[in-house]
């Protein structure tokens, strides 16, 4: 968000941006982001608090089908086994918001009232004294719970807080509950459809602007990459080789990846998999330290490289990889979008990993019938494999005719991006600038 076009163009237009991070005493980071910033502040919320926050969650639940099934996907997941039936419990609390939906509305004004009361912190307080801002922007609505904290002061301070960096897959299977009061900046017009349909929206309260997505306007732009030599090298790679790329996902989606990783490796050991590709293993953020069986895969095949997110989280790191790889795998991962922009193929691992059936294959394949998954496996931009056969199949296909699906990585691009024409940052930035225009003049309050 911040290396979009965004805050530039917020300054042109006379604004004066705060920055609130973890890194706000970091000379790298405030020297990259000239302006003024200030640290984050992480507020523990009081027991009641986590009260009032867990009863808005479960009253205020929408049952809308995609969201039920995405909980049903994201249980059984976890369970190891497939989960079509709620619970008699939740089945109860279903039956009971059906009771109470009439109050909805009102029952969601007193739980921003109740967070208003219980979410004040007294050094956020200050901040919007000293600063008095006009606009809050967030990422997302409460991906982050301290994104609640602010979206609650924004409303006591009489500032608009914009959101504008939801993942591609926020309404599907990471908000339940509707949003808190906000502007909120969408990918496209299928992402307003499933805000509307599935929350209930109140417009007065909500309101939805189709502005696309800032984190891929570096894919309409002129890239600077690293040149493939001096990039592989560095992590210790062999650019004499094709490179494959796989992008480790959390474990409770699949906790066989290593074995996934163990069938590539086996399978271009063989011949199976052609042309003697070498295989590159990014491990997520949350990754932390070295599991035991990478660690033999490591000792059994020397050639194989590690690349850890946590140590080099920069986009153009992945951007690298993207560009200097015949083929990227994943569980899921939004990284296809990334792909399709780069017109690179991507495969989807939809089994446990292992060459022969596995109990847990058809909890691995469950994931992928998420909706929003399941409207990009229609564009045909992005692959899937469900067994060993169809993933050597895909990876050689990939390598050996990369066109073949250049079509509906197309159709990908334009079904969850819209117009890539890296002006997103621009948009957001003017959705911002008219919020402040409207703002009606409100005093900060005092101490209460």
């Amino acid at each position: 968000m911040l290396r979009s076009t965004l805050l530039p163009t917020l300054r042109e237009s006379g604004a004066r941006v705060v920055i609130f991070s973890p890194f706000a005493n970091d000379a790298s980071f405030k020297a990259e982001f000239n302006g003024t910033h200030e640290p984050l502040v992480v507020v523990p919320f009081s027991p009641l608090a986590r009260l009032a926050l867990r009863l808005r969650e479960i009253l205020l639940k929408s049952d809308h089908p995609v969201l039920a099934d995405a909980q049903l996907i994201m249980h059984g997941t976890r369970a190891r086994r497939v989960i079509r039936t709620a619970s008699a419990r939740e089945r109860l609390l279903q039956a009971a918001r059906r009771i109470i939906r009439p109050l909805r509305g009102a029952l969601a004004t007193l739980f921003d009232k109740l967070e208003e009361r219980l979410l004040r912190v007294p050094q956020y307080e200050h901040v919007c004294r000293t600063y008095n801002p006009s606009t809050i922007i967030l990422g997302t609505c409460d991906a982050d719970p301290q994104d609640i904290v602010w979206l609650t002061h924004a409303r006591w301070s009489g500032a608009k807080a914009v959101v504008v960096d939801l993942p591609w897959n926020y309404f599907d299977d990471r908000m339940f509950s509707p949003p808190r009061p906000s502007t909120i900046c969408a990918w496209n017009e299928d992402m307003v459809q499933h805000l509307r349909e599935r929350f209930d929206l109140d417009s007065k309260k909500v309101s939805t602007v189709v502005t696309g997505c800032l984190r891929y306007d570096k894919y309409a732009r002129s890239l600077t990459l690293m040149p493939r030599e001096e990039f592989l090298r560095s992590m210790g790679a062999d650019p004499a080789r094709i490179s494959l790329v796989y992008f480790l996902s959390g474990s409770h989606w699949n906790p066989h990846q290593a074995q996934i990783v163990r069938l590539i490796l086996e399978s271009v050991s063989t011949g199976a998999i052609r042309n003697n590709p070498q295989l590159i293993v990014r491990f997520g953020p949350h990754e932390k330290g070295l599991k035991e069986e990478f660690k033999i895969l490591k000792e059994e095949y020397p050639d194989l490289v590690f690349d850890w997110a946590e140590e080099t989280p920069q986009m153009d790191r992945v951007i690298n990889l993207l560009a200097h790889s015949a083929a990227s795998l994943s569980i899921f991962s939004s990284i296809a979008l990334d792909a399709a922009a780069f017109d690179k193929p991507m495969i989807y691992t939809g089994f446990s990993g292992f060459a022969y059936p596995h109990e847990d294959d058809t909890a691995a394949a469950r994931v992928y019938e998420f909706d929003f998954v399941r409207r990009a496996l229609k564009t045909k931009g992005v692959r899937i494999a469900y067994d060993a056969k169809s993933l050597i199949e895909l990876i050689n296909q990939g390598m050996e005719n990369p066109e073949a699906d250049a079509a509906g990585r197309k159709v990908l691009v334009k079904k969850f991006l819209g117009n890539l024409d890296g002006k997103a940052g621009d948009r957001i930035a003017r959705v911002i600038e008219n919020t402040q225009k409207i703002r009606h003049s409100v005093k900060v309050p005092g101490p209460s």
